[in-house]
């Protein structure tokens, strides 16, 4: 059963923040006075969040170390482990637990001009003791690399990266740390797995970006088996400089969803499915405008989202988040962001909301959209941070509670960040009015221009592009979310659209403007300054 739009506003302006609480945050100054890293987060079914990354040993930064936090779900310390590798540049990447609470970590270990992997198990007692600590050769500290590290339920570690100039795919037995099998990919040069994800058979698909002469890229996703490592197929996407792979997903069915960039005519966020069977090419899906790709998570029923920026002008991007149903076409998209560069990073699913971390402005940012429709629900900031990591824990099904624990972890200054937020989701329940027809010339085609000016004094000028004469509603809030004024509410005509808000009345501060269309929705902020 569908309800009426107007009914989603009321309940959000009852209650501007839904219920979100933050349940603490803590910071990390690390042991030194250098630069502190978080790479990675995780929560556990019982709200213990696990974070890796890299600190200084001493104020004279005689070396980074791989350093591996726990802390329970009052956010109090459980352990901390902070070991040195190589003695110059260590740092913890990726994070993963299995079933019994054991956590692992891949990261690097930088010396002599050498990179090597590094492998790690911490137990599950209160002491985060190392089990094992495998270490290997991987090629010159030049040059990035991706780390991403994932655990099955038959003893199983795998560690997809990069091995010199090649794609490098591992499986370490969990017990020991001892190496099962290692494979490589080479196609070209300057190939390396970017993220990696296991189905529910434990069978390992690897997404990454090759470089096919001296400046074409493909995506290239492969599959393999757990046992001996067999390649059951591996296939490109995507040639003549046209595109990049950022993150990979899979749905309950077993499709791969590959996140990434077209460079064909500029760059543009672009999503890839392919059959999980064989590694035919499904569908592509292109957003039509200057934008990145960072991340991508996919529903069970193979609704995918993915987050980055959108460019808006010299030095002024947007977070943006688009949603794609299991066809290809596009669901919504909405954005977020003021004057200054806004990015999104990663993406979290609940049972019926989709989370983003980023930052926006200088400030740390976590947004909760709807899932069906890309209502933006809410969106904390954290002073001075900014958030690479974004952990989802729903309550488990079937449950009672629509509470969600969702973490939100980057750096602050010099220092790690780590939130927790507890939001129920249980409004969502009866969904609203989302897209209804023609949902990819939407996106195609509406955008939103700009606000100016930006702080504004007496007039405000809100400029957007229509197809058509669709209905348009913007509005005004202040930092609490609370409904300052309806700007405008009615159709808009076909091409650019101006419309002008008087705001001499209004007392100094920062706002946000948010229009709204049929599966497509912006907030905007803006500072009033006479």
């Amino acid at each position: 059963m569908k309800i009426k739009y107007a009914i989603v506003i009321i309940l959000l302006l009852l209650q501007p923040l839904l219920a979100q609480t933050l349940l603490w945050d803590e910071v990390f100054s690390g042991t030194g006075s250098m630069t502190e890293w978080l790479a990675d987060a995780i929560i556990d079914n019982n709200l213990n969040v696990y974070v890796t990354g890299k600190t200084s040993w001493s104020s004279s930064h005689s070396g980074d170390r791989i350093t591996t936090f726990k802390y329970d779900k009052n956010g109090d310390s459980v352990w901390l482990n902070i070991i040195n590798v190589s003695g110059t540049n260590d740092c913890g990447k990726s994070i993963c637990l299995d079933d019994s609470g054991n956590a692992y970590v891949a990261g690097f270990a930088d010396s002599a001009g050498v990179r090597r992997l590094v492998v790690r198990k911490y137990d599950d007692s209160d002491s985060g003791a190392i089990v094992w600590n495998t270490v290997l050769i991987q090629g010159s500290y030049q040059g990035y690399y991706d780390y991403k590290i994932a655990v099955d339920n038959d003893s199983g570690v795998y560690v997809a990266t990069k091995y010199y100039s090649d794609c490098w795919l591992l499986k370490f037995d969990s017990d020991d740390g001892d190496i099962v099998w290692d494979r490589t990919y080479n196609a070209g040069n300057n190939e390396g797995w970017c993220d990696m994800a296991l189905d529910n058979q434990g069978y390992i698909y690897v997404g990454g970006t090759i470089v096919l002469g001296e400046s074409d890229e493909a995506f290239v996703v492969a599959k393999y088996e757990p046992d001996y490592g067999d390649t059951v197929w591996l296939d490109k996407y995507g040639y003549d400089n046209e595109t990049g792979c950022d993150a990979i997903d899979i749905d309950n069915a077993g499709n791969v969803y590959i996140g990434g960039t077209s460079r064909t005519g500029g760059q543009h966020a672009t999503v890839f499915k392919c059959d999980g069977a064989k590694g035919d090419s499904l569908w592509q899906y292109h957003y039509n405008g200057s934008s990145g790709c960072d991340d991508i998570a996919v529903y069970p029923t193979g609704e995918s989202y993915i987050t980055s920026w959108r460019y808006r002008g010299i030095g002024n991007t947007n977070v943006l988040t688009i949603a794609v149903d299991n066809s290809g076409n596009a669901i919504w998209c909405a954005e977020f962001g003021g004057s200054s560069r806004d990015v999104g990073y990663e993406l979290g699913i609940g049972t019926y909301c989709v989370y983003v971390g980023g930052y926006t402005s200088s400030d740390m940012l976590t947004l909760c959209y709807r899932r069906n429709n890309g209502y933006l629900e809410w969106a904390e900031t954290y002073d001075s941070a900014k958030s690479y990591n974004i952990a989802v824990r729903p309550a488990p099904r079937p449950h009672a509670s629509y509470i969600t624990h969702i973490v939100s972890a980057g750096r602050k200054a010099n220092d790690w960040v780590t939130l927790m937020y507890k939001y129920d989701e249980s409004i969502m329940r009866s969904p609203s009015s989302g897209p209804q027809d023609s949902k990819t010339q939407l996106v195609k085609f509406f955008s939103f221009e700009k606000l100016y000016p930006n702080p504004a004094r007496d007039i405000l000028k809100i400029r957007f592009n229509s197809p058509d004469e669709r209905k348009i509603t913007i509005k005004l809030y202040d930092a609490t979310g609370r409904l300052v004024k309806d700007i405008f509410d009615g159709n808009a005509k076909i091409g650019m659209n101006e419309i002008s808000h008087e705001s001499k009345n209004l007392p100094d501060g920062v706002y946000f403007v948010r229009l709204e269309t049929a599966g497509y929705q912006v907030t905007e902020k803006v500072i009033y300054q006479k």
